[in-house]
């Protein structure tokens, strides 16, 4: 009876965390269409460095979409549900990890802060989710946690698609800093350095 409702517990989880991958996955072929469109439009030379990230956010991009469908035809009432999902957050931590290493050029330096943070509460998110589904007794406190870690670690792929589409991200925790031409000082001769 006890495992019941930790199940039922799993079972909301699942659903919330299948419906944010849905909507997460719309926003990433997005992303990955605009990145092709930012990088091939501009000229016909190629950049080495461009057509890197290019292929490594073709790569994130195909790579979450699978995941995101193997979340999504899990079967809720199947005995490996649970072993199911923490394998699909795996696979999904692993690929916010390379996000969060990737070079990225300096025509989109301003995502670098967001891929990082990205991959730091994905990861968080995974971990509290494996310790949370291990564990012989559920804790809503560790549940909820997770969720919101899983949230940020979406929010932040939400934000990056919306800089690459050129668009000016908004929401709770957003903070638009903009940069200035001259944000430095030359160096002189009478300088200390």
């Amino acid at each position: 009876m006890h495992y019941m409702k930790r199940y039922d517990k799993f079972d909301l989880c699942l659903y919330q965390d299948i419906l944010r991958s849905y909507r997460v996955k719309r926003k990433i072929r997005i992303l990955f269409l605009l990145i092709l469109l930012c990088i091939c439009f501009p000229g016909c030379g190629k950049d080495a460095e461009l057509t890197e990230f290019e292929e490594t956010m073709s790569d994130f991009t195909d790579n979450v979409t699978i995941i995101s469908d193997k979340m999504n035809a899990i079967e809720p009432d199947s005995e490996t549900a649970v072993s199911q999902l923490l394998s699909c957050l795996d696979e999904m931590n692993e690929q916010f990890q390379i996000l969060a290493q990737m070079d990225i050029p300096s025509k989109f330096i301003s995502i670098e802060n967001i891929t990082k943070e990205a991959g730091e509460y994905m990861q968080e998110a995974v971990s509290l989710y494996h310790e949370l589904y291990e564990s012989e007794t559920y804790d809503e406190e560790k549940a909820t946690a997770a969720a919101e870690n899983y949230s940020r670690a979406m929010k932040r792929i939400t934000i990056i698609s919306e800089v690459l589409q050129g668009e000016i991200p908004d929401g709770e925790g957003i903070h638009i800093t903009e940069e200035t031409a001259t944000d430095f000082e030359p160096v002189r001769e009478d300088t200390d350095f």
